[in-house]
């Protein structure tokens, strides 16, 4: 699909960040290293997620242990926290699509990395959220010709 820029909505925006990091990106990634990243890149995700549900429980728990003596910085803490539990959700439902490259899957894992700027965003992270932004949507759209629609 060719992005044109034009549209509303979630296709308008991905028509338009495709201009930037996907097609008309003046640095490519060649397409055997775009191929790599499509096969291992769900087994990556798989690992990260087991991994990534007891690290979020431990925070939880810890979080509420602390509750009590952060007073109203707990807020941030708990609206950081959840938006990370939906972005892994947003992972976990887009993982079997993954294997087989379905563009829905990848529509998901775009949405996920929004989910993911806007936690860092809200956490105070500007710079890291920037710096992960500009990596994460490069590396999603220079892989995005390699899920079917």
């Amino acid at each position: 699909m060719a992005a044109t820029g034009t549209g509303s909505g979630i296709d308008g925006l991905i028509a338009q960040l495709d201009l930037h990091f996907g097609a008309g990106c003046p640095l490519q990634l060649p397409d055997g290293v775009r191929e790599f990243l499509v096969k291992v890149g769900p087994w990556v995700t798989l690992v990260v997620l087991i991994i990534s549900v007891p690290a979020m429980l431990a925070a939880l728990g810890i979080g509420s242990i602390l509750a009590p003596f952060l007073g109203p910085r707990v807020t941030g803490f708990g609206v950081t926290w959840l938006l990370g539990v939906v972005q892994t959700g947003i992972t976990a439902i887009a993982l079997p699509g993954l294997f087989r490259r379905h563009y829905s899957s990848w529509r998901l894992l775009f949405l996920g990395q929004g989910v993911g700027i806007l936690g860092n965003l809200l956490s105070g992270a500007i710079l890291g959220s920037l710096v992960g932004a500009v990596v994460g949507l490069f590396l999603l759209f220079q892989l995005r010709p390699k899920y079917v629609h």
